[in-house]
């Protein structure tokens, strides 16, 4: 893992595939570095999941955040609405953690599902564990190369440990 001062970077994009802890580690960026972070997912979908936006109220919802001083967006899109942001980013981190941990993780969310904390159906649940097993970091990678940016690509639970303790 190359080694990168984390902390003069003011817009940081997160990308990677379901299960590989984005949110989890947006979180924790968010309140080391102090910047707000905002999910891709948000901007996809009402909170409840129970409908998609529109292309144009994604990049309405997506211009509004990349234009301001400082954050960190995370989320696995890569379509065309997100692009934009995704250049205007300082830094982008790419979680490219192994298929076992990321299946692993995507089925631990079904025990929400079976309590019944969460709006996702079994039909959801198979197609996220079926989309995290084709899941390839190709296009995050091509518009890494795209647009060189700077990046960094974590690909093991104890990278992303060691990067949050440099940051402490």
């Amino acid at each position: 893992m190359k080694i990168l001062n984390i902390k003069r970077y003011k817009k940081i994009y997160l990308t990677g595939g379901s299960g590989t802890g984005k949110t989890t580690l947006a979180k924790q960026l968010s309140k080391l570095l102090k910047i707000t972070h905002y999910r891709t997912d948000r901007m996809t979908y009402t909170r409840n999941f129970s409908r998609r936006y529109s292309e144009k109220e994604k990049e309405e919802k997506i211009k509004t955040i990349s234009n301001k001083k400082k954050w960190i967006i995370e989320g696995v899109h890569y379509e065309d609405w997100i692009k934009p942001t995704f250049k205007k980013a300082d830094l982008v981190i790419l979680l490219n953690l192994s298929k076992r941990i990321t299946l692993w993780r995507v089925y631990k969310r079904s025990k929400d599902l079976i309590k019944g904390k969460t709006n996702h159906t079994y039909k959801d649940m198979f197609y996220l564990l079926k989309k995290t097993y084709k899941h390839k970091n190709k296009k995050h990678l091509n518009l890494i190369k795209y647009h060189n940016k700077k990046y960094l690509i974590l690909k093991t639970p104890k990278q992303v440990r060691d990067l949050l303790e440099r940051l402490k």
